[in-house]
């Protein structure tokens, strides 16, 4: 039986994100499960976030503060070469590069 943490994520889903490439890693994952039907297209920063928070247990702003990351959710995504960002409106979109 797996174990269950306090706020009810398995312990599965707890991978430990140590360092800025282990955040990009989960993140492009995310993305690439997200977009199987059609790999290469764009997701809302803002669904991303959401997985995130459901599958590891904590804000993906939260998760970037742990780790001394300077700047906000967007600024890593754009410091990042794994990722490409556009600006659709008043949204983000990422995508894998």
């Amino acid at each position: 039986m797996e174990t269950v943490q306090e706020n009810n994520i398995p312990s599965c889903l707890m991978s430990q994100i140590k360092s800025k490439t282990d955040l990009e890693e989960a993140l492009k994952q995310i993305i690439i499960n997200l977009t199987i039907k059609a790999p290469g297209s764009y997701i809302d920063i803002g669904t991303l976030g959401s997985k995130f928070n459901q599958q590891y247990g904590k804000p993906i702003t939260e998760q970037i503060k742990s780790l001394q990351i300077s700047g906000g959710f967007i600024k890593f995504l754009k410091s990042s070469t794994i990722f490409v960002l556009k600006q659709k409106e008043k949204t983000w979109q990422v995508a894998v590069r």
